[in-house]
């Protein structure tokens, strides 16, 4: 069940008061993990969990490997049949403690008393620390809130106490520049713990300054959430990504931002366009565009881009997907430096991020080999982050896969393997899954066979 609990008087500020998961228990005391509802994106990481190939796992289930195959590579989009979610629950209930362990950690679950944990204390007597780090929501692998972490946060609001009204802004402007650097270098996991401690200090300083002052400090905090659910949203862990946009949209309404308030629905759109939900990869893109607030003039290039991106994946005609395409050059062509909110929204759509998007364009309406040429050229340009580009690899496997040129498809993708390992990003590993998917007709050839074993296929 979700279940949402707030700290004892003087622990840290309730913006780490999240949803958290819970397993039921049995009377036995033995843990008994349940899944309300299976996804191909769960199922892989159940089969992970066990540490099995497609063709074990298949039979262990009584179906045919290719089913397997189709499940992961739709991802979250996909739930299996009822008797099949009733297969997988039995698989389930069959692991060992530490393979569900395993599943529910790389799940985005939070972590859970295990059969030698100490009894449940009342909330009154449970540890400040203790308690504010079950709260916190864990993206794949992600550790609870360890003492150092509890006193980083401790010595963050220290230092904001220290600041004047004026000097609150820039300074945590600078903390959230840092984790947004970690997160390029090492994913999700290492810059996730940081990144929750600064947006609990926003909010605290925020609760002791003036009205004006809450107000900036309010859409730092909608930035910094914002942040998160993209932290999440790249490990995979949806339900949290969908949290933290929440309380991104919240505090912008608070703040009185509207173009925050579209900016967030952007970002929901691309989270619509990674589980492959055509639908509301459009209609949130449109919200954003036709909302009631101004955005900046690189927003608005990223929006047309987006909806662009959505029009393809409906259907719609070439014309006019490469018109709403035109419309993003044109509007980022007219974007100069000093434009009036772009270095707090939008600063990162360039010309380099424009054209990955236009690969995207090109690669859902049928033209592969063109999003590849476009993908391949930025990333030779060197000006992505270590986790982006094992990410863009990856989908220029994909687009080379489609385009027939398996050989190639695999060396690229193999080559992304060890980044969006080390980088903890789930995002890349679901279209390294979907190429090892695409790449089946060719499985015997030699380029190929590396691929699919190194993702467990």
């Amino acid at each position: 069940m979700w279940v949402s609990r707030r700290p004892p008087v003087g622990a840290l500020p309730w913006i780490l008061t999240v949803p958290i998961w819970c397993p039921n228990r049995e009377t036995n005391g033995v843990d008994v993990t349940t899944v309300d509802s299976w996804s191909g994106h769960r199922s892989r990481l159940l089969r992970q969990a066990l540490r099995l190939t497609v063709r074990e796992f298949a039979e262990d289930l009584g179906v045919n490997p290719r089913t397997i195959s189709k499940w992961e590579s739709a991802g979250s989009v996909h739930c299996p049949r009822p008797e099949l979610q009733a297969a997988l629950d039995t698989m389930l209930g069959r692991a060992t403690y530490e393979q569900r362990t395993r599943f529910m950690t790389s799940a985005g679950i939070a972590d859970h008393p295990g059969p030698s944990a100490p009894p449940n204390r009342s909330s009154d007597a449970v540890d400040e620390r203790e308690t504010t780090a079950t709260m916190v929501p864990g993206p794949p692998r992600l550790p609870r809130l360890t003492v150092d972490q509890m006193r980083q946060l401790s010595q963050t609001l220290d230092e904001a106490s220290h600041h004047a009204e004026d000097e609150l802004v820039p300074y945590f402007d600078r903390q959230l520049n840092a984790c947004q650097f970690q997160d390029g270098s090492r994913g999700p996991v290492q810059a996730l713990p940081a990144t929750l401690n600064v947006i609990a200090a926003i909010e605290t300083s925020a609760r002791r300054t003036s009205l004006p002052m809450r107000r900036q400090l309010l859409c730092l905090a909608a930035r910094g959430s914002k942040f998160a659910g993209w932290l999440y949203r790249d490990a995979g862990a949806f339900d949290q990504a969908t949290y933290w946009y929440d309380r991104a949209a919240e505090w912008a309404q608070e703040a009185g931002s509207g173009a925050l308030q579209g900016y967030v629905l952007l970002r929901r759109s691309q989270m619509a366009y990674d589980i492959r939900d055509a639908i509301r990869t459009l209609t949130l893109a449109q919200a954003a565009q036709d909302g009631p607030w101004q955005l900046p003039i690189r927003v608005r290039a990223e929006v047309a881009q987006q909806e662009a991106i959505g029009l393809a994946m409906t259907g719609e005609t070439p014309v006019v997907v490469a018109r709403k395409n035109d419309d993003a050059h044109q509007l980022l062509a007219r974007a100069v430096p000093d434009d009036e909110g772009s270095l707090l929204l939008g600063a990162s759509f360039t010309e380099s991020t424009l054209n990955l998007r236009a690969a995207a364009c090109y690669a859902e309406a049928g033209q592969p080999a063109r999003a590849a040429e476009l993908l391949g050229a930025v990333i030779a340009g060197g000006t992505l982050s270590r986790r982006d580009e094992g990410y863009f690899q990856a989908r220029r496997s994909a687009a080379l896969t489609l385009g027939g040129e398996p050989d190639e498809a695999a060396a690229v993708a193999l080559s992304s393997v060890d980044t969006a390992t080390a980088t903890n990003s789930q995002r890349t590993q679901r279209v390294l899954d979907e190429v090892a998917g695409l790449l089946s007709p060719w499985s015997t050839r030699p380029a190929v066979r590396p691929l699919r074993e190194a993702v467990g296929v």
